[in-house]
């Protein structure tokens, strides 16, 4: 181990480091003058072995930029996606997790005047091109298609609906991701979105744990639906449940060739102080419990959402057998602990 890191704070445990606020400036102490074997950040544990190639690295690519830096990064760890593709975005939150650590710094971050160009450019391009489409009258089944746009031409157009129709708008995500374009003949009606599974949800956690799933599998074997929009012109009935099951029918297969991983399961959480999840719970999605109102910012945990309930549909008639009688398990404890208080 490099003697330079003994002069940096280090952190008692390694979960403080995916627990540490981002903008705190207490010392990482190091604990019975031990100094822990490594550092948890983002779900990957890196020796100090790990950081030091991340040091030299960004210290070789300082003067090219944060973006060379994290590709090298990852192809001297041989962090990949099971596709095989860089996992470069979650590389470079690792990286400002390591500056606000003290333990290296990285480069200023680069006008990119060009790219705000061009993003900005599309945006005023499809406001002012784009003409919303005539009212869709009613639903037909025979005319509903999907488009998986991630990657395409499509793609930046899928952006600009959600950004202007969806109450969350659009955000860049970091890990991995499906976009979806679901037309009536050549109209677009919705739009929907599948993402990496939430951290940690303790209703789902506790739920698939009972059926031998660990933490660290729900990350890859169950989807979240982060984004579902119905645009204005098409709100007629049917058409959220029909656009929903073409697209849970093509996900599995879609996210395996895209991202070489077989999905058990897709999560979604509903926030019933604005929603009432009809569509899902017509659709069999299982409803497992709600969240406790916390959200993620950096690297702390924060109580300042609505709790939303989460609901789960499995992709396999087994899981969702399973899944039913460990529910129904958890009901009749509750009812019992109640009843014989």
């Amino acid at each position: 181990m490099s003697e330079a890191l003994y002069d940096k704070p280090i952190f008692n445990s390694p979960y403080e480091a995916s627990c540490v606020r981002s903008q705190s400036e207490e010392p990482i102490t190091v604990s019975n003058g031990r100094l822990p074997d490594g550092l948890w950040l983002r779900g990957r544990w890196f020796t100090f072995a790990d950081i030091e190639v991340i040091k030299s690295t960004v210290q070789e690519y300082y003067d090219d930029g944060r973006t060379k830096a994290s590709e090298a990064i990852c192809r001297r760890l041989d962090w990949k996606q099971p596709n095989g593709w860089l996992k470069d975005r979650a590389c470079r939150d690792v990286l400002l997790q390591l500056e606000r650590l003290a333990l290296l710094q990285l480069p200023p971050r680069r006008a990119d005047a060009r790219g705000n160009a061009t993003r900005a450019a599309s945006r005023k391009s499809f406001a002012t091109v784009f003409q919303t489409p005539d009212t869709v009258q009613q639903l037909d089944r025979r005319m509903i298609r999907i488009a998986q746009v991630k990657g395409s031409q499509q793609e930046p157009l899928w952006n600009w609906l959600v950004a202007s129709h969806h109450y969350l708008g659009f955000t860049v995500g970091v890990g991995r991701c499906l976009k979806y374009l679901v037309y009536q003949g050549d109209t677009p009606v919705a739009a929907l979105a599948f993402a990496t599974a939430a951290w940690a949800v303790g209703a789902r956690d506790r739920a698939m744990a009972l059926l031998g799933y660990s933490r660290e599998s729900l990350r890859d074997l169950i989807v979240g639906n982060g984004r579902f929009v119905v645009f204005p012109w098409a709100s007629v009935p049917n058409l959220a449940s029909c656009a929903l099951a073409c697209c849970l029918r093509a996900l599995p297969r879609d996210w395996q060739d895209f991202y070489a991983v077989a999905p058990h399961a897709v999560e979604t959480f509903v926030d019933t102080t604005m929603f009432t999840g009809t569509t899902y719970r017509a659709a069999n999605w299982l409803t497992l419990g709600h969240t406790r109102g916390f959200r993620k910012s950096g690297g702390t945990h924060r109580n300042g959402q609505s709790r939303k309930a989460v609901l789960l549909y499995p992709f396999s008639s087994d899981l969702r057998r399973r899944l039913v009688a460990v529910m129904r398990s958890d009901r009749n404890e509750l009812s019992h602990k109640r009843s014989n208080p």
